[in-house]
């Protein structure tokens, strides 16, 4: 009756969800500036502030929010600074996926100009934004171009001193840096009677240039799929050099880590190019179920994935054997984990990997593979029902890896999983080519 139960609850999840394509979570961008963002001296800023025209241009699938400020400065120092305004924390609650940071203007002003602080201010601002939980993307514009100097905004310290620093941030962070200067200089047609902020066709050019740089990057009008994997050790793979601090998420050397969900990437973006499908790596060595449940909302929810890949259980056993391990427990924490995301976002898919371990004794006479193995083959079985009940994906790597180590013909135990537990370069290899033959239709929708 319970497993009844719940495919029903799926079926209407998934009718739902196949009703609306809007079922999905909007990508969201935040828009970050002062007055010009906001669309002062524009008549229906609503409508025609660069921000609400970028929307326009990026459609249904994403949710731009106008975070502009009146008078407000990068610097820490001077009459209005952003980082100091609720608004700023308005923006970081939003958990954007992208950020659009258009400031500098106001800081031109006798009384604001001050580059060390600029410069630190925005660093920390760049800093704190990469820090959020849903880790945007971070766009940096040069200031608008000024027209008539006013108010003491000049056009002199935009050109020589906010865009040299915004520049080498840019450079230094591994970000774009969006040339609105370049697009709005001797353009007298653009402004407003003040000469410093656009009009509505300024916005446009503003907007305009904007989104040329995000499409370029993938996004808009209909963005890829978010495909997210989580997990344990076998899914990190060392993803953003955590050996090097905390983890980063533009180094694209290693933003994915060394395994089997790398090679999935790889194969996915080399495979269907024109999709602009995205990828993330969630795995946190170590982790349990319980471990992952605990961090879901930050790692996974956050990110808005449309399809979830999950490996976990190994490290749940411990020294257990099947005569000690509470399974019930596992499954249902497991279980929530997958019902928690479905009330987020019903149309979200997923793929279950089966955990697995060798029942070969590796070193000396020790039991632990052989206790550990009952354990592990019980929990592919729960997986496997687990997924027909949420009409998931199974990538049936126990069974898979349970072959290749019981091969009479490879020799070297270690072959396919170097310490009984942890695959090799072989051994992911085989994960991902089961992982992609196993997703095939679910890619193909």
């Amino acid at each position: 009756m319970r497993i009844i139960f719940h495919s029903f609850i799926l079926s209407a999840f998934l009718i739902l969800s196949c009703i609306s394509l809007q079922a999905r979570i909007p990508v969201k961008v935040a828009c970050i500036g002062d007055s010009i963002t906001f669309g002062s001296r524009i008549e229906n800023p609503d409508t025609d502030s660069y921000p609400a025209q970028l929307q326009r241009l990026m459609g249904p699938f994403y949710e731009v929010r106008n975070y502009g400020f009146r008078a407000r400065i990068m610097s820490q120092v001077g009459d209005h600074p952003y980082m100091k305004e609720k608004m700023y924390e308005d923006v970081k609650a939003f958990l954007p996926d992208v950020c659009v940071i258009m400031l500098g203007t106001n800081d031109t002003k006798p009384q604001n100009w001050d580059p060390d602080n600029f410069r630190s201010a925005y660093a920390l601002m760049v800093q704190e934004l990469r820090s959020l939980p849903s880790h945007p993307d971070i766009y940096l514009c040069y200031p608008p171009a000024v027209i008539t100097e006013r108010w003491g905004i000049n056009e002199r310290l935009v050109v020589e001193g906010c865009i040299p620093v915004i520049a080498q941030l840019a450079e230094k962070g591994k970000l774009d840096a969006i040339d609105i200067h370049a697009a709005t200089a001797g353009m007298p047609q653009y402004y407003a009677d003040d000469g410093v902020h656009p009009n509505a066709d300024g916005a446009s050019v503003i907007a305009r240039t904007v989104y040329k740089t995000l499409r370029s990057n993938g996004y808009g009008p209909k963005p890829g799929l978010r495909i997210l994997f989580a997990g344990d050790s076998i899914t990190d793979g060392m993803w953003g050099t955590p050996a090097k601090g905390e983890r980063n998420h533009y180094d694209f050397n290693h933003i994915l880590g060394h395994g089997f969900a790398e090679m999935c990437a790889a194969d996915c973006m080399a495979k269907y190019p024109e999709r602009n499908i995205k990828f993330y790596n969630r795995g946190i060595s170590g982790d349990t179920v319980i471990g992952l449940a605990k961090r879901w909302n930050r790692d996974v929810l956050a990110v808005h994935p449309d399809i979830v890949s999950i490996l976990i259980g190994i490290n749940d056993i411990k020294d257990a054997s099947a005569a000690d391990f509470d399974f019930g427990e596992w499954e249902a924490t497991y279980r929530s984990i997958i019902d928690r995301t479905l009330e987020y976002d019903s149309s979200v898919r997923f793929v279950l990997c089966t955990p697995f371990s060798t029942a070969r004794v590796l070193y000396g006479n020790d039991s632990i593979y052989e206790r550990r193995h009952p354990v592990v083959a019980r929990m592919a079985v729960i997986i496997k029902e687990i997924a027909e009940d949420y009409d998931a994906v199974v990538v049936d790597s126990f069974s898979m890896m349970d072959s290749l180590v019981s091969d009479p013909k490879v020799t070297d135990h270690l072959y396919w999983m170097w310490d009984g537990v942890h695959p090799t370069t072989a051994g992911h290899r085989k994960i991902a080519d089961l992982w992609m033959k196993s997703t095939r239709k679910l890619l193909k929708n």
